[in-house]
């Protein structure tokens, strides 16, 4: 693996990860986490401030009427997207050797895969509802969600002692994650495409924005986050073989 993608592999995701730990000191770690992160803002807990600031602040470059060209992509051509979203993104999702072996190792691979299909489900679901991205929103809520659920993970695999972090990295790493980002941008534009979906590349552009923007909720490392389908591609490239 390049030097410059290894240090990625050795990554997790900061804030969500000591915002975890946080929970876990004080107890809060089952149940809703969001429920319980409140918990921890109201006790003016520095790191569930910063989570609150960090995740209900709407980057710049964010272009709503943009997001939501985007997500009438896929409600346009549900059928296909549903071809291509199992076809191509989710397995993107698994496949990789890491992903598989955090789901080994969780149990959720041999027992739990049909829940696991339809968190995903329900997250793009919700991704994808109007407004759903706006702060509060359905889908900026469950990407959230998904985003704290896999820093849990991270916390009970690590904890565990059994993680070969010398081989795999840390479990649910940046590259793992930027990998996954790809899957529901990229891959299911370029799965339409390839069923005979006429996608213009606004329509493309579009979509990829409103994946950029969930990407960016869910933690993926600003250096992994590509502001185009082009770049998206060359990322893409560095990536698949690992």
């Amino acid at each position: 693996m390049p030097q410059t993608l290894n240090k990625y592999a050795n990554a997790g995701d900061p804030l969500a990860d000591a915002l975890i730990a946080e929970l876990a000191q004080q107890g809060l770690l089952q149940g809703n986490l969001q429920q319980q992160i409140a918990t921890l803002i109201a006790a003016d807990i520095p790191v569930a401030r910063h989570w609150q600031e960090q995740t209900q602040t709407v980057p710049d470059w964010v272009d709503w009427q943009q997001i939501d060209q985007g997500r009438l992509l896929f409600l346009q051509h549900v059928p296909m997207a549903i071809v291509s979203f199992v076809l191509g993104t989710l397995l993107q999702v698994y496949a990789p050797p890491g992903s598989a072996r955090v789901l080994i190792h969780t149990g959720r691979l041999r027992q739990d895969v049909l829940r696991r299909l339809y968190e995903t489900a329900t997250m793009v679901n919700a991704v994808l509802s109007p407004q759903g991205m706006r702060v509060g929103g359905k889908g900026h809520q469950a990407v959230l969600q998904v985003r704290l659920l896999h820093a849990r993970v991270r916390f009970h695999v690590l904890n565990s002692g059994r993680w070969p972090v010398d081989t795999l990295g840390q479990p649910i790493n940046q590259l793992q994650m930027a990998l996954t980002a790809l899957g529901f941008s990229l891959q299911i534009v370029d799965g339409l495409r390839r069923l005979g979906v006429p996608v213009s590349e606004e329509q493309a552009q579009a979509y990829q924005h409103l994946w950029r923007y969930a990407n960016w909720l869910q933690g993926v490392d600003a250096d992994l986050q590509c502001d185009s389908l082009a770049a998206e591609a060359t990322l893409y490239q560095q990536l698949a073989p690992l």
